[in-house]
């Protein structure tokens, strides 16, 4: 590869991460019109790399692409919240069936320690009473320990995109949750180590389900549109 094609390459890849990372926070607003010239000053990159960024988002079902009317953030709905939920649920437990069958002792090793990591930092952030986005990242990390030993990939593919998702949701409805529910994950990481999968899937859809409870209820509260 010439190093100019690097260079485009990485600009796209960063640009990417970045749009991607700012759509999953809130920075736009759900059904904001993402304009590309304001894009391209925002990320300080030409336009081919916020195309191209744009494009694989709107493969992940985090942007919407309008016929000749450029690109907008995806919209929420409490009817889409639940499909994101239903379908999480699903997947993770198909994942969780899989990775149980093949995680070793590696497998065990990083559940824990992902789980600590997830222990040791507050979920709330002190200034903004926000997600703080560290518990955020360590939260992720935790919850793809659980599944990291599938062996299948499609599980992984599918179940990143909707962890993604609903991580949208738990962002818009940051203050809606309570914090941490540290009590769920050790929950979690338990019935994992004992391998007790019947214990980890009914854990592991109600953890998930309380979430989405919990946030549908915020955006019926302050966003009614949301509900129709």
């Amino acid at each position: 590869m010439r190093a100019t094609d690097l260079e485009t390459s990485t600009r796209t890849t960063e640009t990417f991460a970045r749009l991607r990372e700012d759509l999953l926070v809130g920075r736009f607003r759900p059904g904001q019109k993402l304009r590309m010239e304001e894009l391209r000053e925002l990320y300080a990159v030409g336009f081919s790399p916020i195309r191209e960024a744009l494009m694989r988002l709107a493969s992940e079902g985090l942007v919407v692409a309008e016929d000749r009317r450029g690109f907008r953030a995806a919209p929420i709905s409490v009817r889409d919240l639940a499909e994101v939920t239903f379908a999480r649920q699903q997947i993770e437990a198909l994942a969780l069936r899989d990775s149980l069958e093949h995680g070793g002792d590696a497998w065990k090793d990083e559940v824990v320690a992902a789980f600590d990591r997830l222990s040791k930092v507050p979920s709330r952030n002190r200034e903004t009473s926000g997600i703080n986005p560290e518990w955020a990242s360590r939260h992720h990390a935790f919850h793809y320990a659980l599944i990291s030993a599938a062996q299948n990939r499609w599980l992984l593919r599918f179940w990143s995109i909707l962890y993604d998702q609903g991580d949208r949701y738990r962002w818009l409805a940051a203050g809606a949750a309570p914090a941490g529910r540290l009590a769920e994950h050790r929950q979690l990481m338990d019935a994992a180590l004992a391998r007790d999968i019947d214990r980890l899937l009914v854990v592991s859809r109600d953890h998930i389900g309380r979430t989405a409870t919990l946030v549908a209820k915020h955006l019926a509260e302050t966003e009614p549109s949301a509900t129709n």
